[in-house]
C-alpha cells in the first residue's frame, strides 16, 4: 500500500506555516479598533498581499484570515450577521494565493 503524499511530505520535511496576520495588516495602516477580520470586505488586496507574502518566502501552508470571524467576535463590531459572507470571501482570498 503506498503512503499518501501529504503523508510521504511530512516524513521528508516539515512544513512551514504563515505567521502573524495581524502584525502584519497593522504594518499596512490596519487600526486596532477595528474588525480586522473586516479586512477581506474593505480591504481584501491588504490580506491577499500578506497571504502572498507568505507564500512568496516560502510558506507551505496559508491559513485563512478569519481567527475571529465568529459570530461572538463579530457581534463586538456590529458585525454578526456577516459571519458567512467574511469567511466565504477570506477563504477565496487564500485560494487565490500562488
Amino acid at each position: 500500500m503506498s503512503t499518501h503524499p501529504f503523508l510521504q511530505r511530512l516524513h521528508e520535511t516539515p512544513l512551514l506555516a504563515d505567521g502573524a496576520m495581524g502584525t502584519m495588516l497593522y504594518a499596512k495602516g490596519a487600526s486596532s479598533e477595528q474588525c480586522l477580520e473586516y479586512l477581506v470586505i474593505s480591504r481584501p488586496a491588504w490580506v491577499s498581499e500578506v497571504h502572498q507574502a507568505y507564500a512568496t518566502t516560502g510558506a507551505d501552508i496559508i491559513k485563512t484570515h478569519t481567527f475571529g470571524a465568529n459570530r461572538v467576535r463579530l457581534a463586538d463590531y456590529g458585525l454578526a450577521d456577516k459571519v458567512r459572507d467574511l469567511n466565504f470571501r477570506a477563504v477565496k482570498l487564500v485560494r487565490d494565493v500562488r
